[in-house]
């Protein structure tokens, strides 16, 4: 599906919304995945020997990239974005290092040096949001997605599924009879969140958005706009006929 003059508006406006905190920057170690990885996201990254000249497959890390990580946090962007999420390691070994997104996201401002071990370092300034001026809309919002993911729960589409945007990738990357759902937080993370800055993070990760949208979501500083245009979304794969006559 393709969200265009509306969502092109959204991504526009959402470098407006952007807020660099004024704390001081961070610096972390960076790696680059194919999808974009949201807040509350469980990932599973293959560990890949790989010789020292060559570059480890997409979506994979080396032996001593997993033990400089491990027991720390890692910034995970998807390639050619701007922004993206700190993810705390929890568990690194049997081939596999299990990621976690945190709530904190962050825009970078410049690539470091690498590690010894070879982990690329960045510095990247955190990203908030505003304050919720207008709390009733947001309910509203939040009551329109709950509605919308029991009517989908009720009645699947037939095109599409809740499924994470990770995952194909996943399955693709991850050594014979490496299990996704064996990722620790696999559990935790799949249950649907009660608060509304929750929910859109849960439903964006799982929706069948354009890898565009997630990157205009995860820029966007308003929580508002954030789960007013997931609702938008969720209509229109809903019922993509009546929402285009809408938006005529």
């Amino acid at each position: 599906l393709e969200y265009q003059s509306r969502y092109t508006r959204s991504m526009r406006s959402s470098r407006r919304l952007t807020h660099h905190a004024a704390s001081p920057s961070l610096v972390l170690p960076v790696i680059r995945l194919p999808s974009a990885i949201l807040p509350g996201t469980p990932v599973s990254l293959p560990v890949a020997e790989s010789r020292s000249e060559e570059r480890p497959p997409p979506g994979s890390i080396t032996p001593a990239v997993a033990g400089a990580i491990s027991g720390g946090r890692v910034a995970l962007f998807s390639d050619g974005a701007r922004s993206g999420v700190v993810c705390d390691v929890l568990t690194v070994g049997g081939g596999l290092a299990h990621v976690v997104g945190s709530a904190q996201r962050v825009a970078l401002l410049e690539p470091l040096q690498r590690t010894s071990e070879g982990a690329r370092l960045a510095r990247f300034a955190a990203l908030e949001d505003d304050a919720v001026e207008d709390a009733r809309s947001l309910e509203g919002e939040h009551a329109s997605a709950r509605a919308l993911l029991e009517a989908h729960v009720r009645t699947p589409a037939s095109d599409w599924d809740l499924l994470l945007c990770t995952l194909d990738e996943e399955l693709t990357v991850l050594p014979p009879g490496a299990d996704p759902a064996s990722h620790p937080r696999w559990v935790e993370c799949a249950a649907v969140p009660e608060d509304a800055v929750g929910l859109t993070w849960w439903l964006a990760s799982r929706l069948p958005l354009a890898t565009a949208l997630r990157h205009h979501l995860l820029e966007c500083g308003c929580p508002l706009k954030r789960l007013r245009d997931t609702v938008d979304a969720m209509r229109l794969l809903a019922n993509p006929a009546a929402e285009y006559a809408r938006l005529r």
